[in-house]
């Protein structure tokens, strides 16, 4: 039977893969959970609207990291539709716990977000995607059909998009978007939509890659209008850089456990000062978050930075959280 340490080496690259995505998680191009037919209700997420008009058109709609407790960003969405989401990082991985993000209209209108998936696609990468995408919209569409992909022209006018190609690209990987129609029925009712996927690829590792899905459906006649408010919606997002920052913190410091504990390396006691090797602590590569001194003391150093201003010690509700400004207590990771 192979050891852990063994069984570890055969999957580092599929592993580095996943860390070298946390770097764009906060482009918000990550994907929600897979969840079966609710009629677009999640009873279980978080509903938050903030009441603030945004140049008449709509509102911002603030998107929240649970277990983080930081506003990951801010939408604008029109008059109308409604934000259903539940995120929260895994204290032990670094990667999505939960992970749910829907943003529904009043004409039947429907997109959702899925959080990515790191795949081998061998020699080909079309039928992962193919296959990826048919498990998440079969049981929102029936006789659904997918059409061939295509380079994603509203991707190519989004800015913030564009500035994500380029930073991958400075880093030795490959993003790229995807668009695909989709049609099918629901509830009896034509529908028509459109699916996005973006692939994220390291030069040194191009059969690995790193999938992101969202889908945008509504009925039929619906459709012109629909993909004019998504893409207005896709363009509104504004960056939390406070987030953006913990994210990469939380990379660093898990490439830096993994390495440690494949070599074995010492480290020091953060209770008695004693040196001990990795492999001593019998906690494999599920470091929690949570005990890591580097990212709660980064999230602190933040917090008392001239910079940063809190304007009230309240913990999170949708009512309040109007602003880029993480909660003081962060006892509940």
């Amino acid at each position: 039977m192979k050891s852990f340490k063994s069984l570890f080496r055969s999957q580092l690259p599929m592993i580095i893969v996943c860390l070298l995505a946390l770097t764009f998680s906060s482009s918000f191009y990550q994907r929600g959970e897979h969840t079966k037919h609710r009629d677009f209700l999640f009873p279980d997420s978080l509903i938050v609207d903030s009441l603030s008009q945004i140049n008449g058109w709509g509102r911002k709609v603030d998107i929240y990291d649970q277990s983080l407790q930081l506003s990951i960003g801010s939408y604008i969405v029109p008059e109308g539709w409604k934000v259903m989401q539940d995120i929260a990082t895994d204290p032990y991985n670094g990667s999505f716990q939960r992970f749910s993000l829907d943003f529904i209209g009043p004409q039947g209108e429907f997109s959702r977000m899925f959080n990515s998936i790191a795949y081998d696609h061998g020699e080909g990468r079309e039928q992962p995607w193919r296959d990826t995408i048919m498990h998440y919209l079969q049981p929102e569409l029936d006789q659904l059909v997918l059409g061939d992909f295509k380079p994603s022209e509203r991707m190519q006018r989004n800015k913030r998009v564009q500035e994500q190609i380029q930073s991958a690209y400075h880093q030795g990987m490959t993003l790229t978007y995807r668009e695909a129609d989709i049609s099918g029925h629901r509830h009896g009712k034509a529908y028509r939509g459109t699916v996005l996927i973006s692939d994220l690829t390291q030069s040194s590792m191009p059969t690995l890659g790193m999938l992101s899905v969202s889908f945008a459906i509504c009925p039929e006649e619906q459709f012109p209008q629909m993909m004019q408010t998504v893409e207005a919606i896709d363009t509104s997002f504004q960056e939390n850089p406070l987030y953006a920052s913990c994210r990469i913190q939380i990379q660093e410091y898990l490439a830096q456990a993994s390495y440690n504990y494949l070599h074995d390396d010492f480290y020091r006691d953060e209770k008695t000062g004693e040196l001990k090797r990795w492999s001593e602590r019998r906690k494999m590569i599920n470091y929690s978050l949570a005990d890591s001194s580097c990212v709660c003391s980064y999230l602190e150093s933040l917090r008392h930075a001239d910079h940063y201003e809190p304007n009230d010690s309240t913990p999170y509700t949708p009512s309040n959280m109007s602003d880029w400004v993480p909660i003081e207590d962060q006892n509940n990771w």
